[in-house]
């Protein structure tokens, strides 16, 4: 069985991520049933889900592009650098 790269498993998560906006923007617009109550909570509630997955990747690559950053600059410490810098 092949290992996924960074690159592909990252795709497939954006790619779920987009899935469930879709489905919850759906659920949103469908009539609601009659004896379901309230229905504006559950409008709500999933209305915010495009806002997280939108802050959520946003984090995501800045977490990864700032990590990059401070691994490269710890490779110019030395070929082996200094053990409890890559700790911490």
């Amino acid at each position: 069985m092949a290992m996924q790269s960074r690159g592909e498993s990252c795709g497939t998560g954006i790619f779920a991520q987009l899935l469930v906006i879709a489905i919850f923007e759906f659920v949103i617009f469908y009539p609601p049933s009659a004896v379901m109550r309230n229905n504006q909570s559950y409008v709500d509630v999933l209305s915010v889900a495009p806002r997280l997955v939108l802050f959520g990747t946003l984090a995501m690559f800045t977490g990864d592009i700032a990590n990059n950053y401070v691994l490269a600059k710890n490779e110019k410490c030395g070929p082996m650098g200094v053990i409890y810098r890559r700790v911490l």
